[in-house]
C-alpha cells in the first residue's frame, strides 16, 4: 500500500510539467518560464535520487528520475527559445 502512495505521488508530479512541456512544443513561447526554478527543481531532484537510492526506494527513484528528464528538456526548450527571441 505505501508503495502504491508513492507510485501515485511520483506520477502526479510527473505529470504536473507535462502541460507547460507541450504547450513549450507547441507555441516555443517561453516567455514567463523562470531559469532559476527550473534549475532548483533539478537540484531538488537529484538530492531526492540520491536520497531514494541510499534508502532504496524504487517508487520514488522511478518517478523522480522521470521528472528530472521532464525538467532537464524544458529547460534545454527554455534556453533555446529564450536565445532566438
Amino acid at each position: 500500500m505505501v508503495d502504491i502512495i508513492g507510485y501515485l505521488a511520483g506520477i502526479l508530479g510527473m505529470v504536473s510539467f507535462l502541460p507547460q512541456l507541450f504547450k513549450t512544443l507547441k507555441t516555443k513561447n517561453v516567455e514567463g518560464i523562470s531559469i532559476k526554478m527550473l534549475w532548483l527543481f533539478i537540484i531538488t531532484n537529484i538530492l531526492y535520487i540520491a536520497y531514494s537510492l541510499a534508502l532504496t526506494l524504487i517508487p520514488m527513484l522511478i518517478t523522480l528520475t522521470i521528472m528530472t528528464v521532464i525538467i532537464i528538456w524544458q529547460l534545454l526548450l527554455t534556453l533555446k527559445y529564450r536565445k532566438k527571441a
